[in-house]
């Protein structure tokens, strides 16, 4: 038996190092583009004439910005530079700006964006990525400034996404830039459409049928503005829940519960306290999902929706199976 325990040693140091993420692939790949982001609202009376990604010097950083760590020096293993995150993260911006096709390419005002990275950095034992940067508008015209604003958000992901823990930091840095960009894009389209001068666009063709039951409803403009914004809102908490930002998803959530409630949008309501529920389930918060699944279930009953009673039902029954298991483990 001795033998047989000396024979696994070796094994066990190369699963360790394996899960440390010290063999496996050279070059792991960052993918900071984030997902769902559709096209605005609004269309801002401004051309976006550059875009720039720096580092913050040491007096100006808010924490760490050492992403070099994250890979080991030695063999095959080379450590990513700073450098290629802020190019990262400066492509994914300006993807996310093509997207959303917010500015007016032939406008007389010229803007530019510059972004200043300001914590960059990874707790490896969870794993964990936190990340913040300032974003600036800039008037070109004569250098002041139209809007700036601090973002700072975390990526978590959890021990099942992948053996090697180096995959599992890199991912973790991937899900904190993805939600940065997200929580600006948000930001910056909340200020812009009553800070800044825009041409309201609800004609545009957004999510479909969807846009001509508003447009063709008898309600004001500013609540189908309310409508579109409290829309983007449940899709920005959907990324934020699948990135495992918990608090931003909730955080969302509760807002477009809050404009749906505004404009009495019956069946919005409770697909937000169906998303609502979704996250607590996930944090393992299951009687505040109960909740929140019991809230949507009534309003469903109400409305005759047989498709969204069947869900809530199933929702609620899989978080009380979820007590039981917890309470089996404790």
């Amino acid at each position: 038996m001795i033998n047989a325990f000396r024979l696994s040693i070796p094994f066990i140091l190369f699963l360790l190092l394996l899960s440390s993420g010290c063999i496996g692939t050279k070059r792991l790949p960052v993918n900071f583009s984030a997902p769902n982001i559709g096209v605005s609202s609004t269309k801002l009376d401004a051309e976006l004439k550059s875009l720039t990604v720096s580092i913050a010097s040491p007096d100006e950083a808010t924490g760490e910005i050492r992403p070099s760590h994250l890979v080991h020096p030695r063999g095959e293993f080379q450590p990513y530079p700073i450098s290629l995150y802020a190019g990262l993260w400066k492509t994914a911006l300006e993807e996310a700006f093509n997207r959303m096709a917010i500015f007016k390419d032939d406008s007389p005002k010229k803007v530019a964006l510059a972004v200043k990275i300001l914590k960059f950095q990874t707790i490896s034992a969870f794993p964990a990525a936190h990340t913040s940067a300032r974003y600036e508008i800039i008037d070109r015209s004569d250098g002041s400034i139209i809007f700036t604003t601090d973002i700072s958000t975390s990526g978590v992901v959890p021990f099942d996404y992948a053996f090697n823990g180096l995959v599992r930091i890199h991912e973790s840095i991937n899900r904190s830039v993805q939600n940065n960009i997200i929580e600006f894009v948000q930001h910056f389209q909340t200020h812009a459409k009553t800070n800044i001068p825009a041409i309201e666009k609800l004609d545009q063709d957004y999510h479909g049928d969807m846009q001509k039951k508003v447009q063709q409803s008898p309600i004001s403009s500013d609540q189908k503005t309310a409508w579109y914004t409290a829309i983007q809102k449940l899709e920005a908490g959907n990324q934020f829940q699948k990135n495992g930002a918990y608090d931003k998803a909730i955080e969302n959530f509760q807002q477009a519960l809050t404009l749906f409630r505004k404009i009495g949008a019956e069946e919005w309501i409770a697909t937000s306290l169906g998303n609502i529920g979704n996250v607590y389930n996930s944090r393992g918060q299951y009687d505040k999902a109960i909740e929140n699944y019991q809230q949507s279930l009534s309003i469903a009953r109400r409305l005759g929706t047989e498709n969204m009673v069947s869900k809530s039902l199933m929702n609620i029954e899989k978080a009380k199976k979820n007590i039981i298991l917890k309470e089996a483990k404790e």
